[in-house]
């Protein structure tokens, strides 16, 4: 039993998420906006980007059509 006293514990690291896409995902992901765009034909897709430079800079939405 003196071989667990010895013992010490750590906190477990989380795992990082992949750089890479899911390649599911990614084939996945288009076929979903058709069919948003097939249930409303007004379907338009929401992208979040950054504009402006140094303490300027902000996020902003823009709304993209999506093609049959």
């Amino acid at each position: 039993m003196a071989v667990l006293k010895s013992l010490t514990f750590t906190a477990v690291p989380t795992p990082q998420p992949r750089p890479r896409r899911d390649p599911a995902a990614k084939l996945v992901s288009p076929l979903e906006e058709q069919r948003l765009l097939l249930q409303n034909p007004s379907y338009v897709r929401t992208v979040r980007r950054w504009t402006g430079k140094g303490d300027e800079r902000r996020q902003v939405e823009k709304q993209q059509r999506v093609r049959p």
